[in-house]
């Protein structure tokens, strides 16, 4: 059983210091943390980064040395791709369009790479949203996926048809959608594997520990998603409280990366 943190939206104007004000306890507790990194943020990405209104260009994650030295410093923090400019056009989010994502995702990988000096192998789609068309540009780059509850997608392949079937029954065991966990375990959808992520927040403690319970009733995974960026104080002592309890239950505290390789 493995316990994962991701926490979304890292980009070019992420400072140090924003990282440390909110995780330092953790990763005093030797635990690490999986950021997904926006590689080129824009002023139009739909993420409160602080980014200028104008003009409307791209800002390469490579261009803020302080967060890149910072990173590779830090032997807690795991780097996963995070879309590429994380723009929603036209009421779609970026990875349920239906062009340009084949260039944008290789464009994305490599600068992640290359700014961090480390393979990045694990996809996190803006919003938890995937076309299947955006499935297709993700498995182009070997890439693996961790999203939201469970998938919704379907691609005419034997392995789509073994997983859904897996997804179907997890949803009608809890006919509360409200009330459904993730599904605990990394599943093949045969040219790239998935696992599955809870999202923390201020009056979702009860969810949560009963989400992670379930996990562990399974002897599967837990994934829960934070955003620093934009977290509570309230948010910070529910995350500490799943850590405990995780600990009590005897969960290992892994990384990401971890899930697809077992």
């Amino acid at each position: 059983m493995k316990f994962i943190i991701r926490d979304d939206d890292l980009n070019y104007f992420t400072k140090p210091a924003d990282i440390e004000k909110w995780y330092a306890g953790i990763f005093s507790r030797g635990i690490s943390v999986a950021f997904a990194a926006i590689p080129f943020i824009k002023p139009s990405s739909d993420v409160l980064c602080g980014a200028p209104s104008e003009p409307d260009i791209e800002y390469p994650i490579s261009g803020n040395r302080e967060l890149v030295d910072y990173v590779k410093n830090n032997k807690n923090i795991e780097i996963l791709q995070h879309g590429c400019i994380h723009v929603t056009e036209d009421g779609v989010f970026e990875y349920r369009k239906h062009e340009r994502l084949f260039e944008d995702t290789k464009r994305g990988k490599e600068e992640l790479e290359s700014a961090f000096e480390r393979k990045i192998s694990i996809f996190v789609p803006p919003h938890d949203a995937l076309s299947n068309y955006g499935i297709k540009a993700i498995e182009s780059q070997n890439l693996n996926v961790i999203r939201g509850l469970g998938s919704a997608n379907f691609i005419f392949r034997f392995e789509y048809a073994v997983a859904i079937v897996k997804m179907i029954l997890h949803r009608l065991a809890f006919p509360n959608k409200s009330e459904m966990p993730a599904y605990p375990f990394t599943l093949d959808y045969g040219k790239h594997k998935e696992s599955y992520a809870v999202r923390l927040g201020e009056e979702r403690l009860d969810y949560l520990l009963r989400s992670l319970r379930y996990a562990n009733s399974k002897r599967g995974n837990f994934i829960v998603t934070n955003h620093f960026i934009v977290t509570t104080s309230k948010e910070m002592e529910n995350l500490n409280a799943l850590i405990d309890e995780a600990r009590r239950l005897g969960f290992e505290f892994g990384r990401a990366d971890d899930l697809f390789h077992e």
